[in-house]
């Protein structure tokens, strides 16, 4: 119930962005008050991917959400909260939607591989990112990611049981010997550290490419 009416929601935000008065009452009243309460880390993973999508347009529609959630620390917020959805490939694709200046909407029901790489321009030419505060969010996914990685890891030198560990492992990379499109097909949980690869990718992309932050 609570993802229907969030989706309901996003779709009646769209709907109203090119209303400028309707969509700055909408933001004042609806958006700011609704993304304060659900960006909690409590929230289920699927409720959250919507909650960044809602959080996306208004970032991106609304030049005085954007300043708002800016100056009362909507960013710092964000760093402590999205790390708990580390192995959330959605939440990964809305950031760098945001980063790449892409849009949010229609959401990606399922996100793939290929998709990531879409948002990439086909000439090399990364042009300006925006909103580059959602950077540290990024990173501290991506460090909680690795950190129980790095905690399983020591867990099993501890116990000399590395059975389970690199089962783990195992799982993940099995599809990557198929053949390469294929491999970029699958459900990104499957390729889970393959996506965190790529984030770590686009990182170094954005940051040593020379671009301009807005």
């Amino acid at each position: 119930m609570r993802n229907t009416l969030l989706d309901k929601l996003i779709d009646l935000q769209f709907a109203l962005k090119s209303d400028e008065v309707k969509a700055e009452e909408w933001h004042k009243v609806v958006s700011s008050k609704l993304i304060t309460f659900l960006l909690d880390s409590a929230i289920h993973p699927t409720s959250m991917g919507r909650v960044m999508t809602l959080l996306g347009l208004s970032l991106a529609t609304s030049a005085t959400f954007a300043l708002k959630f800016k100056t009362t620390g909507g960013y710092q917020h964000l760093v402590r909260v999205l790390p708990n959805f580390f192995d959330s490939p959605d939440i990964y694709f809305i950031l760098f939607s945001l980063l790449f200046n892409q849009s949010v909407y229609p959401r990606q029901r399922e996100v793939r591989m290929l998709d990531f790489l879409a948002l990439m321009p086909s000439d090399g030419n990364l042009g300006e990112i925006s909103f580059p505060e959602l950077l540290d969010s990024v990173v501290a996914m991506c460090k909680s990611a690795f950190d129980r990685v790095s905690k399983q890891s020591r867990a099993a030198q501890d116990s000399g049981i590395f059975s389970e560990f690199s089962k783990s492992f195992t799982r993940s990379f099995s599809d990557v010997n198929e053949d390469v499109e294929d491999a970029l097909q699958v459900r990104s949980h499957e390729l889970y550290p393959c996506l965190q690869c790529t984030v770590y990718w686009n990182i170094e992309m954005s940051l040593n490419s020379g671009i301009t932050l807005t």
